[in-house]
């Protein structure tokens, strides 16, 4: 599991890090407003676990078995156009991609990273090299292995990402893989007889929300992070009341249907 959290914040630091790769002698009063690396970096390491497979993985060791269908149609990947439709895109299947990896469903974990893999290329975040694909097909039903290989990719990225303006991308990435994670998580509880365990586990992404708001406050006043603020600022007051009272299933019905329609906004 520690590695599964040190591979995430790898993930989201190397993005991070190339948003703030600008030319130091073209720094103008918008730039110069937004956050830079070090506070970037105090703020994801504040992020606690879990992280998207940490928490998915708690659904596999609490007996919950694995639903065909929640996660997002592949064939949906030809609708996203714009950066931000691909990145909210890319953070999502980021989650599906872990989902099925965790329940080895061999053929779904093949069909998402590929459609993972394609998004990172139209973003223009060139992680793999040529025979990456190939070892991934090898070693699908070796959890361990698999996991290696995400770790190899990633420690690649460094060189590769060198845009000077990825910091959106990294906010949509990491806002669309936290309504997924809770979404998959909901979607397993309508068809659990012991429901209880897993809202708890819902309820732990709540700190990792937290800071999400936190990050989308350094662009609040950005028109494209509007909606998506706004959207999660309302489904914190209702993490908050289900906090207050996890067993009230009125309250868990009224979170899950604000996280259902922050996913259909963004799939």
């Amino acid at each position: 599991m520690k590695n599964f959290k040190i591979i995430y914040y790898f993930i989201a630091l190397i993005v991070f890090a190339s948003a703030c790769k600008t030319n130091t002698n073209k720094k103008d009063a918008k730039e110069l407003e937004e956050v830079n690396l070090e506070e970037a970096k105090d703020i994801l390491m504040s992020i606690p676990a879990p992280n998207a497979l940490i928490v998915l993985n708690m659904l596999n060791e609490a007996g919950a078995g694995y639903i065909f269908d929640i996660t997002n149609k592949i064939e949906y990947a030809d609708n996203y156009l714009t950066t931000k439709q691909k990145a909210l895109a890319l953070g999502v299947y980021s989650s599906d991609v872990s989902y099925v990896s965790l329940y080895q469903q061999k053929e779904e974990s093949s069909a998402y990273i590929k459609v993972f893999q394609r998004l990172l290329d139209e973003l223009q975040i060139n992680i793999f090299d040529a025979t990456y694909m190939e070892r991934v097909e090898n070693n699908l039903e070796l959890k361990d292995s698999l996991i290696s290989l995400v770790n190899e990719a990633m420690n690649n990225a460094n060189q590769q990402l060198n845009s000077s303006d990825r910091l959106d991308i990294a906010l949509f990435v990491l806002t669309g893989s936290w309504i997924e994670t809770v979404y998959l998580i909901e979607k397993t509880i309508e068809f659990s007889t012991n429901k209880e365990p897993l809202v708890k586990i819902v309820l732990k992404n709540k700190q990792m929300l937290e800071k999400i708001i936190e990050l989308l406050e350094l662009k609040k006043n950005d028109e494209n992070f509007a909606d998506i603020y706004d959207t999660l600022i309302d489904i914190k007051a209702l993490f908050n009341s289900v906090a207050m009272d996890p067993t009230n299933e009125k309250k868990i019905e009224e979170l899950k249907s604000a996280v259902k329609e922050a996913r259909s906004n963004i799939i």
